[in-house]
């Protein structure tokens, strides 16, 4: 995602906010070495949708409005992150979410490659 900064995702992804939970402490991420039983499991929520060919943006737009408009009484705090940081936790969770599910290959933003593709 332009102007992303997805290193910087990373670290917001497994640190804590100021007086909040870090998404690390409720959602597993393979990437992020994070395990929780909170939340969903990231890299399952999204492997299936990577397996079919969903792109990074998609993941992105998803994760974004996951962020912007949690659901009403659940367990996410509204406002985990806002503006730029928003942006970069993201970015980062669009980037590897379901990356080490069987089948869905290597991404790059707007494509989904395979070893196949690769040849």
């Amino acid at each position: 995602m332009e102007g992303a900064n997805e290193s910087r995702g990373k670290t917001l992804f497994v640190e804590a906010a100021e007086g909040k939970p870090s998404c690390g402490s409720c959602h597993t991420l393979a990437d992020a070495a994070t395990v929780s039983q909170i939340g969903p499991d990231l890299d399952q929520a999204f492997g299936y949708a990577c397996r079919q060919g969903f792109d990074e943006s998609t993941f992105f737009g998803v994760v974004r409005g996951q962020i912007d408009l949690p659901a009403e009484g659940g367990e996410m705090p509204p406002d985990l992150f806002t503006g730029q940081d928003a942006v970069d936790v993201a970015a980062y969770v669009a980037s590897v979410a379901g990356r080490n599910i069987e089948g869905c290959g290597e991404t790059t933003t707007g494509a989904v490659t395979t070893a196949e593709d690769d040849s």
